[in-house]
């Protein structure tokens, strides 16, 4: 009687464990072959540019999507970059890894990686979506493969109103012929390093000047990722005075909205904020305000606010009843840093007409807009 009850017991167990397995399978395939609008695209910080030699994204079963390649990237990292023809209507099933190989004008290499993606991350980031400024749901629809110098890769999904940071990986140096990479014209050149050094001889580009200066600046995208606990308040002295949709970009390359829909930010730990856009309306009038933080103040203040294990924070925005003075400073551990060095744009324009007026700004413009030198 024992024995049998044990022979039920272990056939019982097996017939779970191959159930489990099946439901996995079922899992699995449902990952694999259900599809959504996306398409793969690349990027790279301004001052630190890359060419992308040849990369591809996967997905489904030996599958696979290009990421546009064979032109100078740097848009600017988590910027949206080339992407190529999708079919007709631009569905797939979620990108399951990369290949890739690339090179870094810093770094004076290339880079190759192989990585695989969290799909199951992928999979409830893209079901969950979030409701846009119109209270319509929407979702990722690109994957950037975003380029930094030391051959690291940070993957990014990004959307309308969204950009977030998926993961990251680091590629390993390989080598690659100066006739495969530059088959036009490789004859003009003695070797590999004789044409990196023609990158080099532009003194005139940005990022040959940047390179000057900081060289290739490995450890600033640590700094740029690491996050705090804080949360953003935007304050008006008029109570009559309505906040609209708003923008916020951080140091990491990460973006979010706020609007009726999403009143607070959606990172719960965000990085350093870098640059944001409030929008508000009072008395018949619609105001917009840009606000670019300076990087040395505020890579400063926030590792010293933030120095003790655990600490919240808050960042506030105070704006005055007269819609042009603002103080923007951080709140941690019963401790005030104001911001005193931020550049400021403000416009105004009546509700419903498109003829905006500058009605404060402390800086003057320059072509781009203030910058993070890694942006």
């Amino acid at each position: 009687m024992i024995m049998k009850n044990n022979n039920n017991i272990q056939t019982a167990t097996v017939l779970f464990f191959i159930l489990l397995s099946l439901f996995n399978i079922s899992c699995n395939s449902m990952i694999i072959t259900k599809k959504y609008a996306w398409s793969p695209t690349s990027s790279a910080p301004v001052l630190y540019p890359v060419e992308i030699h040849a990369a591809y994204m996967r997905y489904g079963n030996n599958s696979a999507l290009a990421v546009p390649s064979s032109a100078v990237e740097n848009a600017g990292l988590a910027m949206p970059g080339d992407t190529y023809a999708l079919n007709d209507d631009g569905k797939y099933p979620l990108p399951t890894g990369l290949d890739i190989l690339w090179f870094s004008n810093v770094d004076r290499k290339f880079y190759k990686a192989e990585v695989d993606f969290p799909v199951e991350k992928i999979k409830d980031l893209f079901e969950e979506g979030y409701i846009n400024e119109k209270g319509e749901k929407i979702t990722y629809n690109k994957v950037n493969v975003g380029l930094i110098p030391g051959g690291r890769i940070i993957i990014f999904l990004e959307s309308e109103e969204r950009d977030m940071e998926l993961c990251s990986y680091e590629g390993k140096d390989t080598l690659l012929s100066l006739k495969d990479f530059v088959p036009d014209a490789y004859w003009e050149y003695k070797d590999l390093d004789s044409f990196i050094d023609t990158l080099f001889a532009d003194k005139e580009e940005d990022w040959v000047k940047a390179y000057e200066k900081y060289g290739p600046n490995h450890g600033l995208w640590d700094r740029y990722r690491k996050r705090y606990n804080y949360d953003i308040k935007v304050n008006f002295e008029d109570k009559n005075s309505k906040q609209g949709y708003s923008l916020y970009r951080f140091a990491n390359s990460e973006r979010c909205t706020t609007n009726a829909y999403n009143p607070q930010i959606y990172f719960k730990s965000p990085a350093t904020l870098r640059f944001f856009t409030i929008s508000w309306t009072n008395g018949g009038y619609e105001y917009s305000g840009y606000f670019y933080l300076n990087e040395d103040e505020v890579m400063q203040v926030f590792p010293e606010a933030f120095k003790n294990s655990g600490a919240e924070g808050r960042l506030e925005v105070n704006i005055d009843k007269y819609n042009k003075g603002v103080s923007i400073s951080l709140h941690v551990d019963g401790k005030e840093y104001l911001f005193k060095q931020t550049k400021i744009e403000i416009d105004k324009n009546k509700i419903g007409s498109d003829d905006a007026e500058i009605i404060y700004m402390n800086y003057k413009h320059t072509g781009r807009p203030p910058y993070f030198i890694g942006e």
